[in-house]
């Protein structure tokens, strides 16, 4: 799903999590990518309160404020942190960013950014995985030697979620080329291969990944359906509406 911006002209200065913008997509649950391996917390609730403070760009303009949503009814505690970057670091790097952040956007974080009289960075809320959007912040702002040159397949699957939400492939595009082979030659569950293989835009991996995700597929009807209610909890249900319009011919001999 891509939010068409031209509608921002019309929108009345507000916060941009509340104009209505926000990219709205079925959630991709990968509890596994949550850092797992992070050992129990010793702190008390009042220091859990405060997330750490990393500095990216030392005088960059903006705290990011980064926390997933939690699922429904799921007490775990999530990972949260607090990222001091650059505003046009990201603006050059995603068009969702350049549209919160430029000097035109109607929205209330431009409108901080750019008062006269702000004299420290503003904070900035974000429902995400904030260990993944570290990774995606490092590579942006160009600080390489923290970025692991083979993430783990949870890792890139929320990266790859990350990716699409702030279209951010192009800024991206040669670590993305670079993870092709891992992701290929994982043990990855089909779902996870065709989710990782379209944000990240490997057409061939995703036509091969599609093909056999159809022969898990009931044909009833003239339409697609889902026969193993695992892959419609893993994969996003925007996928068989997908293969469904690009369907012509035998259904077994569809090409993706």
């Amino acid at each position: 799903m891509r939010v068409n911006w031209r509608i921002v002209l019309n929108i009345r200065t507000k916060p941009w999590r509340e104009s209505g913008l926000y990219p709205q997509r079925q959630p991709l649950h990968h509890p596994s990518a949550l850092s797992a391996s992070l050992p129990e917390s010793t702190l008390t609730p009042s220091e859990m309160s405060t997330p750490p403070l990393i500095t990216l760009a030392p005088e960059g303009d903006v705290i990011l404020d980064i926390c997933d949503s939690p699922a429904p009814s799921d007490n775990t505690e999530l990972p949260h942190a607090q990222y001091r970057v650059a505003s046009q670091v990201l603006c050059a790097a995603s068009p969702v960013f350049r549209t919160m952040f430029s000097k035109t956007s109607p929205f209330e974080e431009a409108a901080s950014l750019h008062n006269p009289s702000r004299t420290m960075p503003i904070i900035v809320k974000l429902e995400d995985d904030s260990v993944a959007f570290e990774v995606v912040l490092n590579i942006l702002h160009l600080r390489n030697w923290q970025v692991e040159k083979q993430p783990a397949l949870p890792m890139l699957l929320e990266i790859a979620k990350i990716t699409d939400k702030y279209q951010l492939y192009e800024s991206l595009m040669f670590v993305i080329d670079s993870w092709y082979t891992i992701i290929k030659e994982s043990n990855a569950t089909l779902p996870d291969k065709v989710t990782l293989a379209w944000a990240f835009r490997y057409e061939e991996l995703f036509s091969e990944t599609t093909r056999e995700i159809l022969k898990s597929m009931s044909y009833i009807g003239g339409r697609y359906q889902w026969s193993d209610s695992t892959t419609v909890r893993n994969l996003s249900e925007c996928l068989p509406e997908c293969l469904n319009s690009k369907r012509c011919g035998d259904p077994r001999t569809l090409l993706c």
